[in-house]
């Protein structure tokens, strides 16, 4: 990655993790730092850096303990990192799948520290993650046909 990606996905992290935290805090079910750090891990080959990014701008607007969000990612990585290896994740299900597990590893690691856990927020999350798959895969699709 070069200095210009780098710059370009802090900010974009950062107005994602601003959105999620001023707006969508009145829907509390969606997580769109994390669905789209799971969809993002699906389509290139990202660094350390990516999740430590992440949670680092959630841990910032959080009230939670600072540095439990930078775990959490930090430890997803590693697990969908080792997902891949062993699910077919480029169609539909293969996505599902590996998303399906990211949520239940997600929020069980969130009802471990935080004591909270609601099945609604795992669905809505699930749904929106599927949604973010077929956006991501819209841009490219684009992408190729019209170049870059």
């Amino acid at each position: 990655m070069n200095k210009l990606n780098i710059l370009g996905l802090i900010i974009a992290f950062y107005i994602l993790t601003l959105f999620q935290n001023s707006f969508l805090i009145h829907f509390r079910p969606i997580n769109l730092v994390l669905l789209v750090f799971t969809a993002m891990l699906f389509n290139k080959k990202r660094s350390l850096f990516f999740p430590v990014l992440c949670g680092f701008f959630l841990d910032i607007l959080s009230s939670y303990f600072f540095g439990i969000f930078t775990l959490f990612f930090i430890f997803l990585y590693f697990i969908v990192i080792q997902l891949k290896k062993r699910v077919s994740y480029t169609n539909f299900i293969g996505f599902s799948m590996i998303l399906f597990f990211t949520l239940i590893i997600y929020y069980s690691l969130f009802f471990l520290t935080i004591r909270s856990f609601n099945f609604f927020d795992f669905f809505y999350n699930f749904l929106f993650g599927i949604l973010i798959y077929f956006i991501f895969k819209f841009y490219y699709v684009c992408r190729q046909r019209f170049g870059r």
